[in-house]
């Protein structure tokens, strides 16, 4: 399921420490047993994407509307070996920017030379919107005022996580 983020990570510069200090992160325990949640996003340049059906609908609407619009359809076939398969007209570089920022909450590699362009932000904004990925397009904006838009803005990189009397946590990283 995370092998395509395990390959990025290898390939490329990780600016995130949480990542890049503790390996067995990368195994992400428990992702393991939701074999019957797996989907397969298939970009327009022929990539594929292995991920967790729960994990990107909660992340896209547009995402969670395909997956049960696809599921309808299916409803009457035997289905239960065969993992659905949804294209995606994006190239394979934005798909990944977009799986790490929902499995990991940040993009932590992959960028052009280390360091996002202006275009690149931009492109993805554009795809953050379509696919009604709101999180996506505030990590954008981030990106587009920060002095290093290569930065991670996860939870362990922000080191700026004020908790609230209601158990909720808040990120007040600033760019």
């Amino acid at each position: 399921g995370m092998g395509w983020f395990q390959e990025q990570l290898r390939r490329s510069s990780c600016t995130c420490s949480w990542l890049t200090n503790d390996d067995q992160h990368l195994s992400v325990r428990g992702l393991e047993t939701w074999k019957k949640q797996e989907v397969v996003l298939m970009t327009n340049d022929g990539n594929s994407f292995r991920v967790h059906s729960s994990i990107v609908s909660a992340n896209s609407a547009k995402i969670a509307s395909a997956l049960r619009f696809a599921s309808m359809k299916t409803v009457d076939e035997d289905v239960s070996n065969v993992n659905q398969v949804l294209s995606l007209d994006i190239s394979s570089k934005y798909c990944s920017w977009m799986l790490q920022h929902m499995y990991h909450g940040s993009i932590a590699c992959g960028w052009t030379q280390g360091e996002p362009t202006c275009q690149e932000i931009l492109e993805l904004m554009v795809i953050a919107e379509e696919f009604l990925c709101f999180s996506l397009l505030q990590e954008c904006e981030m990106r587009l005022l920060h002095e290093n838009p290569g930065t991670c803005f996860c939870w362990h990189c922000a080191k700026s996580v004020k908790y609230e009397e209601d158990g909720t946590a808040r990120c007040l990283y600033f760019a």
